[in-house]
């Protein structure tokens, strides 16, 4: 009879995860900025805020989850810790697209001694109950772009999480992007967050335009295979500047026929978006 307990445990779980998180909404912000109470998160299931801006423990009697943003790819210079590691040889080069942020190679042991010794703890000192982890990507970008000299990034930065894991056994890990590597580490992360899914936006002119169906279909795939393979959220950001609703109803729609949970926003994050329902 035991395999009968277990297919009634797995048939469980199955149902827990269509319940939460296919049928039921989760209600979810990602937040930059500092103007914010304790009311702005009473019906928020779960909010990614800039650490440096807010604390959680400023709030009390909350449910929410609360994931501090940690970038594990890029360096910026607006951090405390800039001073202490700018002129390493760690720091790769700027990104043109976000002045004052730095790609980082993410092989230095000095690098990922100075996120798991004092970035990270300082954010969950604050009263996060997770990590939410930025520019995870960048190892994929500079092994594809410099083959030679970042050989083996992508495997060291699923070391990294790994590493999380084991000296943080209790925060909760949410990468965004970085698709493939769902597979590699998987079991040890909460969800993931995805973003430019079904839009893209430019900075410079203020636009946004569909995501080419082909690179969509392409990333859809990994998202569902991860979905199915290990039981965990995709929580899908949609960027606009507010004048795309074809467009925006376009995305909004085809995230609920996946059943990614998603979240309307202008791409500096500094205001309160629209929340999946």
């Amino acid at each position: 009879m035991k395999w009968i307990a277990l297919l009634f445990a797995a048939l469980a779980a199955l149902f827990v995860f269509w319940f939460f998180f296919r049928s039921r909404p989760v209600r979810w912000i990602v937040y930059y900025g500092e103007a914010v109470s304790a009311r702005t998160f009473m019906d928020i299931d779960l909010a990614i805020l800039e650490p440096d801006a807010i604390s959680p423990n400023s709030f009390k009697d909350l449910k929410t989850l609360f994931f501090g943003y940690l970038s594990v790819g890029e360096a910026n210079t607006s951090r405390d810790y800039w001073p202490e590691i700018m002129g390493e040889n760690f720091i790769v080069e700027e990104n043109p697209d976000w002045p004052g942020a730095w790609r980082v190679d993410i092989r230095s042991p000095k690098w990922r001694q100075l996120l798991l010794e004092k970035v990270i703890p300082e954010i969950l000192a604050k009263g996060y109950q997770g990590l939410f982890l930025d520019t995870v990507d960048t190892a994929a970008y500079l092994e594809e772009k410099y083959p030679k000299k970042f050989a083996g990034s992508r495997e060291a930065m699923v070391a990294f999480v790994q590493s999380i894991r084991a000296r943080f056994p209790d925060a909760l890990i949410l990468p965004n992007n970085a698709l493939e590597l769902l597979d590699d580490y998987g079991e040890v992360i909460y969800g993931v967050t995805v973003e430019d899914l079904y839009t893209h936006c430019r900075f410079l002119n203020r636009t946004c335009t569909q995501t080419p169906m082909e690179e969509t279909k392409q990333r859809e795939e990994i998202l569902d295979r991860f979905q199915g393979r290990f039981k965990k959220p995709v929580f899908n950001i949609l960027y606009h500047y507010g004048d795309e609703k074809n467009l925006v109803d376009y995305a909004i729609r085809r995230s609920r026929q996946k059943g990614y949970h998603w979240y309307l926003t202008t791409p500096d994050l500094n205001a309160l978006g629209t929340m999946g329902k």
